[in-house]
C-alpha cells in the first residue's frame, strides 16, 4: 500500500506532499505554515517549484509555468539546483534546464531500480538502494569519485560540506571526498522513508519524524 504522505525539502523548507492532493510546509514542531493546493508528485524546488504529473515535468515559477514532455515513464527521483533539472532514470540521468529545454543525458554503470539523487555546487550525487556507495558526477556526466559506506546506505542527504547518511542502527557524516568524520548509533526502527538536512537539524522520514539537531563539528 503506497504512503499517503511524503516529506521533502523543497527551497530549503521541509514540506509534507500528500500524494495528488497538496503541499504543506512543516516547521520544526510540525505545523502548517503553508499550504499549496494540485495534483504533486515527486517534488523538487530550489526557487521555484517542480513536479511530476501524467509523463510530464511541471514547472512553475516567477516566470510562469512550463512543461516538460519525457520520452521515458521510469522517473524514480529528480532534484534542481535552480538552473537544471536532473532526472534519475531507469539507468540513466536525463538534465533539462529550469526553461524547459533538454540538454542532455548520459549512462550510469548499472541498471537502476530505485535510488535518489541529489545535486549539490555542481556535482550529482547519486545512490542505488541496496547499495553502499554514493556515486558522484560532475553536471555534465563525467564520473568524479565513489563515497563508500561499510554496509548499506538506506538513505541520505547533502548540505553544505557534508554528505550524511543512514542504515538501520548508524547514522554517519562523511566529507564530500568520502572521510568518515562522525558516527552515532540509532534505535529508530522501521521503514526509512527519507533523510533530509535543512540548517541545522536533519530529519529521518521513517514510521515517524524523527528530528536530529546536528553539532558535531
Amino acid at each position: 500500500m503506497k504512503r499517503s504522505n511524503n516529506y521533502k525539502k523543497v527551497n530549503n523548507k521541509l514540506i509534507c506532499h500528500a500524494y495528488y492532493e497538496h503541499i504543506d510546509v512543516i516547521n520544526e514542531n510540525g505545523e502548517i505554515i503553508d499550504r499549496y493546493e494540485g495534483c504533486f508528485r515527486k517534488v523538487i524546488g530550489y526557487g521555484n517549484l517542480i513536479w511530476y504529473e501524467k509523463n510530464n515535468i511541471i514547472i512553475s515559477d516567477s516566470n510562469g509555468r512550463r512543461n516538460i514532455k519525457l520520452n521515458t515513464n521510469m522517473l524514480y527521483d529528480m532534484t534542481t539546483d535552480g538552473r537544471y533539472i536532473y532526472i534519475l532514470s531507469d539507468s540513466k540521468i536525463i538534465k533539462y534546464n529550469t526553461g524547459g529545454e533538454y540538454i542532455k543525458e548520459w549512462d550510469l554503470d548499472s541498471k537502476l531500480y530505485f535510488g535518489k539523487i541529489i545535486v549539490d555546487h555542481d556535482e550529482i550525487y547519486v545512490l542505488k538502494y541496496s547499495t553502499n556507495v554514493i556515486n558522484v558526477y560532475s553536471n555534465n556526466g563525467t564520473f568524479i569519485r565513489k563515497i563508500i559506506n561499510d554496509c548499506l546506505i538506506v538513505q541520505f542527504d547533502v548540505h553544505e560540506s557534508y554528505v550524511y547518511v543512514i542504515n538501520l542502527s548508524v547514522i554517519k557524516v562523511f566529507t564530500k571526498e568520502g572521510k568518515l568524520i562522525y558516527d552515532k548509533k540509532h534505535d529508530i526502527g522501521g521503514i526509512f522513508y527519507n533523510l533530509l538536512v535543512i540548517d541545522d537539524t536533519m530529519y529521518v522520514d521513517a514510521d515517524k519524524i524523527m528530528i536530529y539537531k546536528i553539532k558535531f563539528y
